[in-house]
């Protein structure tokens, strides 16, 4: 590798701090990065509202993959229904928790319509305006609320975790993976709004 091509501008939050000579491994690399924006005090800790917008979408991403590999293909493994269930309702859990937690509620538990409930009116608004995008591609009876739609696997994080316990339970995969998919839409809006009035 050429010697100058191992020196780069080096830019934090889109704005330039210095140059930076690096070795073209890129794990000593990220090392050299972060020592030189720790040196510096401009490496900062994801905010909790990031870290938990993060999980959301990593869990949303497993609830996917799982769906794809177990669930899409024939012929089906029912071995994936808990795993795709636990994930996918854990990922909405976490997309409401974030959305609370930028409009300053930290809350607590795992039933989906509780947390629902406590959004603000004006993203509840938001929710049930982005449904309507989704009804027809996943299915979905419309002219239902949202809430009602969250009713229906308000504990299933909880249910599906001890399926063993249960016995016999019933799921709609179609609707959790169009519940999923608006929480993200909508989650991912306030979280671009959240950026733009923290500049």
């Amino acid at each position: 590798m050429n010697r100058e091509s191992l020196n780069k501008k080096l830019y934090s939050q889109g704005e330039y701090v210095g140059d930076i000579k690096l070795s073209g491994d890129k794990n000593k690399d990220v090392e050299i990065v972060n020592e030189y924006l720790d040196e510096r005090g401009l490496r900062k800790p994801p905010s909790k509202i990031n870290t938990m917008y993060a999980q959301a979408t990593a869990f949303s991403k497993t609830a996917s993959y799982v769906y794809e590999q177990s669930l899409l293909k024939k012929p089906v493994d029912p071995q994936g229904v808990s795993p795709f269930i636990v994930n996918g309702v854990f990922s909405a859990e976490m997309y409401l928790k974030t959305m609370l937690e930028i409009h300053e509620k930290n809350e607590h538990g795992h039933n989906l319509s509780a947390l629902f409930k406590l959004l603000p009116n004006k993203v509840k608004d938001k929710i049930n305006k982005k449904k309507l995008k989704f009804e027809v591609e996943y299915g979905i009876q419309s002219g239902i609320s949202f809430i009602k739609h969250i009713k229906e696997c308000a504990n299933a994080f909880v249910d599906w975790r001890y399926m063993h316990e249960k016995g016999e339970l019933h799921f709609d995969i179609q609707k959790l993976i169009f519940i999923l998919h608006t929480l993200h839409e909508v989650c991912n809006e306030e979280m671009d709004i959240l950026k733009l009035t923290e500049r």
